[in-house]
């Protein structure tokens, strides 16, 4: 679930850097979660933790939730200076996660 979730959200995003977006996707996926492709990581992430019956790597989880939180943040700064009003409409639309 979380390898599609990843994949379909990369697909509707089209082609160009993740760094220096020239569009602002807010269709499909991204009209659910703002952050549909970093939700597929962290699902991909416990996933693997379970099929693999790995303890540390389901434990780190949490931790590596937390630093892409982070990264989010950063990134809806670089959002909103790019785009402005049309980032906050939708960001005020739309939540972070799910």
């Amino acid at each position: 679930m979380g390898l599609g979730l990843v994949t379909a959200a990369v697909r509707e995003r089209g082609p160009g850097s993740l760094a220096e977006p020239v569009t602002l996707v807010t269709r499909g996926l991204h009209s659910r979660s703002r952050n549909p492709m970093y939700v597929g990581c962290c699902l991909v992430q416990v996933g693997l933790a379970c099929v693999t019956r790995n303890a540390w790597m389901l434990a780190f989880s949490p931790v590596s939730a937390a630093l892409l939180h982070q990264s989010i943040l950063r990134e809806e700064h670089v959002l909103h200076e790019r785009f402005g009003v049309e980032y906050d409409s939708y960001a005020a639309e739309v939540p972070r996660y799910w």
